[in-house]
């Protein structure tokens, strides 16, 4: 798994944990299948832009933030 790809998945984990959100709910609340959701969370495959938007947008979280926030992760690995 590409690092990138892992820090994306963490950072979204962890923002999903932080609002309290289960896997189905937040399926729901974002318009993407759960699937393709655990897909996305597990860095099983790549997150694209859109997606990322509609689930930080589901999370209330500012998408940018958590791309930084991803890009830290490896930067301090």
């Amino acid at each position: 798994m590409d690092q990138y790809v892992a820090a994306a998945s963490a950072e979204l984990r962890a923002a999903q944990g932080r609002a309290k959100l289960s896997n189905v709910a937040l399926a729901a609340k974002s318009g993407i299948p759960l699937p393709t959701l655990r897909r996305y969370l597990n860095g099983e495959r790549d997150t694209p832009v859109s997606a990322l938007f509609r689930i930080a947008n589901a999370l209330g979280v500012d998408a940018g933030r958590l791309l930084n926030d991803a890009a830290d992760r490896v930067e301090d690995a």
